[in-house]
């Protein structure tokens, strides 16, 4: 949003990509999870 300075920015960028990792790791076990159960 407003001016932020280069270590917030480094942050929440940080944040954003941990979130997201987090976010297709958890989406490929359960997936993983689900072909085993259909199988």
């Amino acid at each position: 949003g407003s001016l932020a300075t280069p270590g917030q920015v480094v942050n929440d960028s940080w944040e954003f990509g941990t979130f997201f990792y987090l976010q297709g790791f958890v989406c490929a076990l359960v997936r993983s999870f689900s072909l085993e159960v259909s199988v």
